[in-house]
């Protein structure tokens, strides 16, 4: 003697599938919502051993559902929504084995942008080998930023940062701190778009802060105000490598007179 099956509760998210499916139409007497409340029936009634499967599922109104009782939906509307459903769930099956494809290639391009990345940057700084864990540092930025700022900031940061022995050799404390600016330089270049020159004065205040200790950024503001009023951004680095304190840069700046070519 078979066991029959017993009803049991439908889940939300198959209750929306098969009213999405059914258009939210109640299939016994056409009508839609909002106009009536639909509900969820059974294509072949629990009772005369349907299952509790969303293949036997139909989008019913409350009214046909309630005066229905235990009548077998006509065989080719049940068959046609069991095909319906069928052809959905293979559909289905097919999106999340592309998406899942999809992610699979995505990662394998990141893994291969990651290695060109560090091969690049071994390029810009010749004699230093960077640990493969570096990725830990790319990854995010390339993601955030994209290759074209990243690489772009590799190129701002190899040049301006890192120093050399008289070997020729890199000083890797130099290597460090270059990879450590790789973030602001970043973020620096994609909030001030409009201004390309802000790289430079915070470089400019680098060589301040290494050689006088200062830690007021605001100095920056003031690089900006005296560059767009005429002083160039390669004489402010020049009196910024010679000034002999932090005061006497400032009043070099202040006091700069562009020459007849510049003014004209």
């Amino acid at each position: 003697m078979s066991q029959k099956t017993k009803r049991k509760a439908i889940s939300k998210s198959d209750r929306y599938d098969v009213f999405k499916r059914d258009k939210f139409t109640c299939q016994y007497c056409g009508r839609k919502a909002p106009d009536v409340v639909l509900q969820i029936d059974h294509i072949v009634p629990v009772s005369k051993g349907g299952t509790n499967e969303i293949l036997n599922y139909i989008t019913s109104c409350a009214d046909c559902n309630s005066g229905k009782s235990n009548k077998v939906l006509d065989e080719n509307i049940a068959l046609s929504k069991q095909r319906d459903e069928l052809d959905r769930l293979a559909e289905k099956r097919e999106q999340i084995e592309m998406l899942m494809s999809w992610k699979i290639e995505l990662s394998k391009t990141d893994n291969t942008t990651l290695e060109m990345l560090i091969q690049f940057w071994e390029s810009l700084v010749p004699g230093v080998l960077l640990n493969k864990n570096i990725s830990g540092l790319f990854s995010p930025l390339l993601k955030k930023h994209g290759i074209e700022e990243v690489t772009a900031a590799m190129e701002i940061a190899a040049s301006k940062y890192v120093k050399y022995k008289s070997d020729g050799n890199p000083i890797l404390s130099t290597v460090e701190n270059a990879l450590n600016a790789l973030a602001p330089i970043c973020h620096s270049r994609v909030k001030n778009k409009d201004k390309p020159y802000i790289g430079d004065l915070y470089y400019i205040f680098g060589i301040l802060r290494n050689r006088f200790g200062t830690q007021d950024r605001t100095i920056v503001e003031t690089l900006e105000e005296q560059f767009l009023k005429g002083v160039p951004i390669e004489e402010m680095k020049e009196m910024a490598r010679e000034a002999s304190s932090l005061q006497e840069f400032l009043s070099l700046v202040y006091a700069y007179q562009p020459t007849g070519e510049e003014q004209s």
